[in-house]
């Protein structure tokens, strides 16, 4: 890379430009001070990488080889030598020594990535301390974990939707979700019956919270959803007689059902029910809307119905 000319120096004899020509020629200062940088990192870089076309095997200990000779590589530097035909292949040490003079280069290697033997393209560049090296014993989608000091173990891969467990102690293991409950402090663990509510994060007390499985907001005259969750529609059986259709069906018929609505057809009691003589089942709930006092039915413009279990 080579340093750009810096223009013409400013001069007093030329006052009209003066200050144009002043500042032309401190801007270039900047561009100065970059390209220098640039050089001279180019410069580090060049000193401290190389190549060698030794034969080498790749494998930890001792590695032999020539390189470019007037290079700045130092006794504990740490490098790679890569095989710069299958750059996968590597091996990663520290420089024991550097003749200077020849070229003459000793690695220590510490660790490797790949493999192959008598390799000729390497190439030689700095490296970091430490690298991620690729964990040996575990076949595709097993998982590692610490089996012991210094130990390495693997499980296998679980089934689909499976959770990852510890109980701090021994090996971990997957569980369904289905078997999760919850203990004291409020957090899932693998003991129990899934029918145990988790308190919520905005619930006070010691009580449980249990949030609705299923909600919606329709039209009494048409049956029409104005916002729902798990109900997949509303049937409009007759005047005030709908049936409630959830998309996941309870767990059996044992839910509840709490429901209001906007009465706009006048002063009178209005009650919304589970219907009197149609039982409701875990996929639907037919629902009714009546007068009190009177039993008869009526379409409101703005129901609403909520259910838990």
């Amino acid at each position: 890379m080579s340093i750009s000319e810096l223009p013409n120096v400013p001069s007093r004899s030329n006052p009209t430009t003066f200050a144009s020509d002043m500042d032309g020629f401190l801007a270039a200062f900047v561009r100065l001070r970059n390209e220098i940088n640039a050089l001279e990192a180019t410069w580090v870089l060049s000193n401290i990488t190389g190549t060698s076309v030794t034969p080498l095997s790749i494998g930890t200990g001792p590695k032999i080889l020539t390189t470019q000779a007037g290079k700045a590589f130092q006794p504990g530097q740490f490098v790679f030598l890569i095989n710069s035909a299958a750059t996968a292949n590597l091996m990663h040490g520290t420089v024991t020594s550097y003749n200077s003079a020849t070229g003459d280069l000793v690695v220590n290697v510490l660790g490797t990535m790949g493999g192959g033997t008598g390799v000729t393209t390497w190439s030689i560049v700095p490296a970091p301390p430490t690298i991620a090296a690729a964990l040996s014993g575990g076949s595709a989608g097993r998982i590692p974990y610490q089996s012991a000091t210094d130990t390495t173990a693997f499980m296998p891969a679980g089934a689909v939707g499976q959770l990852l467990s510890s109980g701090g102690v021994g090996p971990p293991a997957w569980v369904d979700p289905s078997t999760l409950a919850v203990n004291s402090a409020d957090k899932a663990t693998s003991a129990g019956s899934a029918a145990v509510a988790i308190k919520l994060e905005t619930a006070s007390g010691a009580a449980p919270s249990y949030s609705a499985r299923a909600f919606v907001n329709f039209s009494g005259s048409t049956g029409a959803i104005r916002s729902s969750g798990n109900v997949s529609s509303v049937t409009r059986n007759s005047v005030g007689d709908y049936s409630i259709n959830l998309t996941t069906p309870m767990p059996d018929d044992k839910y509840v059902m709490t429901a209001t609505a906007r009465n706009d057809i006048g002063p009178g009691g209005i009650c919304v029910q589970m219907h009197q003589t149609v039982a409701s089942t875990p996929g639907a709930c037919r629902v009714e809307v009546i007068v009190a006092f009177t039993n008869a039915r009526v379409d409101l413009v703005n129901i609403s119905a909520a259910f838990f279990r």
